[in-house]
């Protein structure tokens, strides 16, 4: 794993969220996260195998999205949010959030 390092001020809804140089979250590798979007893992969350977060989904806290699960558009997965802070794909299917 990978703690990630912003590479621009990320910008939602004409606010900086993230500044330039902040430190991140963990990905395993650099697909797991769209770098051109305004995407953003942070705290202790971890994006892994072939899960993706992209557009202006956020994803926070301890939360760790795996396998084939796809988080995007304006979609906000932590564990303040949810009763779970676990995504993935088990048993089955290809689970992607979209808001």
């Amino acid at each position: 794993m990978y703690r990630i390092r912003a590479k621009k001020n990320i910008i939602v809804n004409g606010s900086i969220v993230v500044h330039k140089d902040d430190l991140g979250g963990f990905i395993e590798k650099e697909e797991n996260l769209d770098y051109k979007s305004s995407a953003w893992i942070s705290g202790n969350a971890k994006v892994y195998d072939n899960a993706k977060v992209s557009g202006g989904a956020q994803v926070s806290e301890n939360t760790r999205i795996y396998e084939n699960a796809l988080v995007y558009g304006n979609a906000w997965k932590g564990s303040d949010h949810e009763p779970s802070n676990r995504l993935g794909t088990k048993p089955k299917g290809n689970p992607r959030i979209y808001l």
